[in-house]
């Protein structure tokens, strides 16, 4: 049986660690863009909270755009 100590470590590292494929995903998407000269992009993959607030620290706007009809939608922009 694992402690609460243990619980509560092994949900931070797996939130890490859902957090850096997120990012991975995130950022492919913005290279691509990139490549096609573009300013925006669209992920489909769910961002959490703190996918979000680390684009948003490296200066991207997130839009989320999601809804039951279309599924995950966020647009990423690095324009000013």
């Amino acid at each position: 049986m694992l402690t609460a100590r243990e619980a509560r470590e092994a949900a931070v590292k797996s939130i890490s660690d859902d957090t850096k494929e997120e990012l991975r995903i995130a950022e492919n998407c913005i290279r691509n863009a990139v490549n096609a000269g573009e300013t925006k992009c669209w992920c489909d993959r769910y961002l959490h909270p703190q996918a979000l607030s680390a684009l948003r620290r490296l200066g991207y706007v997130v839009e989320n755009h999601s809804n039951q009809r279309d599924g995950n939608a966020f647009l990423i922009r690095w324009e000013n």
